[in-house]
């Protein structure tokens, strides 16, 4: 629907099309986010066994000690967020 002066465009867009761009949007942030998810963690392990592999156990150790305590922190952090109460 046109306007009397003109000033305004004429396709306003759609709704449909509103929730499309939403929708990609939220599906390029969840694949971001798994590939950088596994990236911390995937990482480190095949690091982890790329270290046994050259016969430095105690460098895999400490790549998976720090791999175990990177996603407790997480899961830690994410379960305070989960206890407050935001209304």
């Amino acid at each position: 629907m046109e306007s009397p002066d003109n000033t305004q465009p004429t396709n306003r867009g759609s709704l449909l099309h509103g929730f499309l761009v939403a929708a990609g949007w939220n599906a390029l942030a969840i694949a971001v986010s798994v590939a950088l998810m596994s990236m911390v963690i995937g990482i480190p392990l095949v690091a982890g066994f790329g270290f046994v592999k050259a016969g430095k156990t105690e460098s895999a150790k400490g790549v998976l000690i720090t791999a175990g305590i990177t996603v407790l922190l997480s899961a830690a952090c994410w379960a305070s967020l989960g206890n407050m109460n935001i209304h």
